[in-house]
């Protein structure tokens, strides 16, 4: 006696059908869970941006020279753009550099973000900006965050709002 076990043409073409069914229904779950992570991961970088932001305006408060006063520089860090399906690791070193610590900042959990403070001029033309990329699906395609401030006529942090290219470039 065989040990082979016969199938119906009908369960042969029926499970298949089945099956592609089954994953056809899938899809506007995996698109809804792609704008969950966009919508998950957007927020990582608003607060990121903020607390960075905060740290300038900090940092120019405590300020003694005003006339002479540059914002700090920092990062590109980390030194790559991390894929967003893989967060880069907590690692407190990245953040030891000058920059970031004058700011007080830095990042104690998983992140998507490679975050960076560019600085130009000095005194009452000093302006500065927060730059975050992102790879969220991990595609090469980066989205980019900026938030720009200047030193207003009278001496205080003028800063824009957060603008980005790409924010939800996941597919």
């Amino acid at each position: 006696m065989s040990s082979q076990v016969k199938r119906s043409p009908v369960v042969l073409l029926v499970v298949p059908l089945v099956g592609a069914a089954l994953g056809l229904s899938a899809c506007p779950k995996m698109k809804k869970r792609s704008e969950y992570n966009a919508m998950l991961w957007t927020a990582e970088v608003n607060e990121n941006v903020e607390r960075i932001y905060q740290g300038l305006a900090r940092h120019r408060a405590r300020a003694k020279d005003k006339a002479g006063y540059r914002f700090p520089s920092a990062g590109p860090t980390p030194a790559h753009v991390p894929c967003g399906k893989r967060p880069h690791p907590p690692d407190p070193k990245l953040w030891q550099a000058e920059g970031w610590r004058a700011l007080g900042f830095s990042i104690g959990e998983k992140f998507r973000y490679q975050y960076q403070v560019i600085s130009v001029g000095v005194g009452p033309k000093a302006r500065f900006v927060i730059r975050a990329h992102a790879d969220l699906d991990c595609d090469g395609i980066y989205s980019t965050y900026e938030r720009k401030g200047t030193i207003g006529s009278r001496g205080k942090l003028v800063d824009g709002l957060l603008d980005w290219d790409k924010a939800k470039e996941l597919e």
